[in-house]
């Protein structure tokens, strides 16, 4: 767990096998943050790079949404390798959330939904990052009981931000 040691006004995350394929990605990002302070994150498309099969999907990862309720109630659509977000908006999340302490089985969700209800978040419907899709990882797996805590995982986070933001509607959880 690398955050705290983390310096810089911008972080950008790009896990494992994944790569990025724009060369001017990170210019643009960091650009528009400097130029719109509202703004704690921006994020891009990214296209999808089936690993077992050795080829390209047609459909890409990443699409925009309407602000933290629409991000909580209808799931995850921000590509963590495509995002360049705030360092402050990190340290006030992990301060405030304390993520490390929950249990959860991902981190990039439960940042985004802080992110999403703390600042503004800007989405480049641009593919810029290719992401490998494995037939074993955190959110991908052949085995159901894994896919079972993994949605339960992510219905636990839903959960701490209805509550937290005291969101009226309930949040629905949908096994796989």
């Amino acid at each position: 767990y690398q955050y705290p040691r983390a310096k810089g006004k911008y972080m950008a995350i790009c896990e494992g096998d994944d790569y990025w394929i724009d060369e001017n990605k990170l210019q643009m990002q960091v650009d528009f943050l400097e130029k719109n302070p509202e703004y704690g994150m921006c994020y891009t498309k990214a296209k999808q790079y089936n690993q077992s099969m050795q080829k390209f999907n047609t459909k890409s990862v990443g699409a925009d949404f309407d602000g933290f309720e629409d991000l909580l109630k209808n799931g995850n659509r921000i590509p963590t390798l495509t995002t360049v977000y705030r360092k402050d908006l990190l340290d006030k999340y992990q301060k405030e959330v304390q993520p490390s302490n929950k249990g959860w089985l991902m981190g990039d969700y439960p940042m985004w939904l802080y992110f999403s209800h703390e600042s503004k978040i800007k989405f480049f419907d641009k593919e810029t990052a290719v992401y490998r899709v494995l037939e074993e990882s955190a959110s991908h797996s052949t085995d159901i009981n894994k896919m079972i805590k993994f949605e339960e995982s992510v219905y636990d986070i839903r959960q701490f931000y209805a509550n937290k933001y005291k969101v009226n509607n309930k949040v629905e959880l949908n096994y796989y």
